[in-house]
């Protein structure tokens, strides 16, 4: 800009010419203010960071450099720091600390900090147990199978000799189950366990089930129930828990008692059965001495019997049977191809 030089040029006017260049130069130089490093105390000074989009207003912005930067072609996204260098915007998320990225790369890996696997039920201490069948029907022993479903089971595991479905139900019925399973019914279903398992040969788990009926379920234990496991000892040759049993959980009634009660009753014709059964199989298995011991004990429940007015029907005893083995037994005696003791035995002559 040039002032005119002429001789009509009045004072008023050059002070007009000199602001308006005062301004033009100030217009320049303020991009170069905007830039420079000047404390924040002054009115030109830039603020901290402000993106050139928006035009935020930080710090005391310089109006100047405002309006020249609403004018000038600089890109949309640029952002101009108080020392002057453009940086780019980062689209990427805040960069988190080291100790914090290394937690989350090893949560992503399943790994702890020594580099062991962690261990997936860790908010569940406790794994949940399973109880799987090879049977199609009962595939699986849970809370909600019912006393039925545990029965079949077992007799399915007993005609197949199954160990492995014997052994899952002894874990169902010892560990997962309680005494409330089945509405009572629990110490009926250990007492079915105890004789597949004899049947198997399964001795420990027999036993274990057998304890665990007698010390948490005696109220509730049947004669019926302890006459099988009875017979089913017999059949592994273990008379010496079988006569424990017998006198235990068969004992003759309590005196002073009704003897023709129906619970009486009951557990006199059970008794007698299963004594019945040690004399017959003995008689088979030719040892007389344990038959002979087994046919006095009946001939002592007689008259308590006959007190009780069961008869024959009710009892249904397999006379035929020990008629039978007893005279088998004598016969190989005779022959010599069974020794017994005479010395120490009262056995009778003839067995028949």
């Amino acid at each position: 800009m040039t002032i005119p030089l002429s001789s009509s040029f009045s004072r008023k006017t050059c002070l007009v010419y000199t602001f308006v260049m005062v301004c033009d130069i100030f217009i320049l130089v303020s991009p170069a203010l905007a830039f420079s490093s000047a404390p924040l105390s002054q009115p030109w000074a830039v603020g901290k960071t402000t993106r050139l989009s928006s035009l935020e207003y930080q710090r005391g912005l310089n109006p100047a450099y405002l309006a020249w930067c609403s004018m000038s072609p600089i890109q949309s996204g640029t952002v101009l720091s108080a020392t002057g260098h453009e940086q780019e915007v980062s689209k990427k998320k805040k960069r988190l600390p080291r100790a914090e990225r290394k937690a989350l790369e090893r949560s992503k890996k399943g790994t702890d900090g020594r580099g062991e696997k962690k261990n997936i039920s860790t908010n569940n201490p406790q794994k949940k147990k399973r109880y799987n069948l090879n049977s199609n029907h009962i595939s699986e022993l849970t809370l909600k199978s019912t006393a039925d479903d545990v029965l079949k089971a077992i007799k399915r595991a007993q005609n197949l000799h199954d160990n492995h479905d014997i052994l899952n139900i002894e874990r169902f019925l010892l560990e997962e189950v309680d005494v409330s399973f089945a509405f009572g019914y629990r110490g009926s279903l250990l007492a079915r366990l105890a004789v597949a398992a004899l049947h198997l040969s399964n001795h420990e788990l027999a036993r274990k089930a057998i304890e665990e009926r007698r010390l948490n379920h005696r109220s509730a234990m049947l004669p019926m129930e302890s006459s099988g496991i009875i017979r089913g000892m017999l059949r592994v040759h273990n008379v010496t828990d079988a006569i424990s049993m017998l006198n235990d959980e068969l004992s003759l009634p309590f005196e002073g008692t009704p003897l023709d009660s129906p619970e009486n009753k009951e557990r006199l014709k059970h008794r007698a059965l299963s004594i019945a059964s040690i004399a017959s199989r003995h008689f088979y298995e030719g040892e007389p001495n344990l038959s002979v011991t087994a046919c006095q004990m009946l001939a002592d429940m007689g008259p308590i019997v006959r007190e009780s007015g069961l008869t024959a029907e009710e009892i249904s005893m397999p006379w035929a049977r020990i008629i039978k083995g007893a005279a088998e037994c004598q016969s190989r005696i005779r022959s010599g191809s069974i020794t017994i003791d005479s010395s120490d035995s009262k056995d009778p002559c003839n067995f028949v």
